[in-house]
């Protein structure tokens, strides 16, 4: 599927929620609504602007409801998402797997204990989440795991 059909994007959104009715709460499902309003081509720009393209492995870490996972799909190899939320994780697995995107990879965890192999990634894509962790931890974690130069 082209990720910039605004129209069949929204479509599968809308089935996605409803089959997690029960697991997604009236604030999260507000948040989807919200952040998927309008496509994800801002969140298409936004990754080719800072430059994360044509990588081999990004993680995103504390992936949330998956724009950034999806765009970041889009524009690369491999892209690992990780969360701390068992309802998130099933939410985008649901979505990829509507979507027919088979180069996410999904994992339960908190970000200042990653179990990824040391010189992994080429990138760590992280927004909105750091402040919610022990961020110096979770720092050390990201600089573990990063290839040199990532």
């Amino acid at each position: 599927m082209n990720l910039q059909n605004h129209k069949q994007l929204k479509y599968i959104l809308a089935e996605v929620k409803n089959t997690l009715q029960k697991k997604i709460g009236d604030n999260d499902s507000k948040f989807i609504d919200r952040i998927y309003e309008n496509g994800i081509e801002k969140y298409l720009n936004r990754i080719s602007r800072i430059g994360f393209e044509n990588k081999e492995r990004v993680l995103d870490a504390g992936c949330g409801f998956g724009q950034w996972s999806l765009s970041l799909a889009s524009k690369n190899n491999n892209v690992f998402s990780c969360d701390s939320s068992s309802i998130r994780i099933e939410f985008i697995k649901n979505l990829c797997k509507s979507l027919e995107i088979k180069n996410i990879y999904l994992s339960l965890a908190n970000l200042n204990s990653l179990e990824y192999p040391d010189n992994y990634f080429d990138a760590v894509f992280c927004y909105g989440v750091i402040f919610l962790t022990p961020w110096k931890e979770t720092i050390g974690q990201f600089r573990r795991i990063l290839k040199p130069g990532g």
